[in-house]
């Protein structure tokens, strides 16, 4: 996406888009000390903003099983944008 105002520029999401669907490959906070400091929720919040200037009405991922310490902490960072988790392991989110 590109450097996003506030974040060290080594974290990053990597997003793919195919029509009015985007889907989340990866978002990457690196270094445990900037953990819990909002720049994922910052890149989620630059992701979406770029998925609903293009039109994108569903936005898809997948919670990673590799991360499987860390799999409520990304539950809940999915569900505090309106993601419903499905199986478990699969995101999708309906745009307005």
């Amino acid at each position: 996406m590109g450097v996003v105002k506030g974040i060290p520029s080594r974290n990053k999401i990597s997003l793919g888009f195919n029509g009015t669907s985007m889907e989340i490959y990866d978002i990457e906070v690196l270094k445990e000390k900037s953990m819990s400091r909002g720049y994922g929720s910052i890149l989620m919040g630059e992701g979406l903003r770029a998925a609903r200037q293009r039109g994108v009405k569903e936005v898809v991922g997948r919670i990673m099983t590799t991360d499987e310490v860390h799999y409520s902490r990304q539950v809940h960072f999915y569900e505090k944008f309106g993601f419903r988790i499905e199986n478990e392991l699969d995101l999708y989110l309906e745009l307005e």
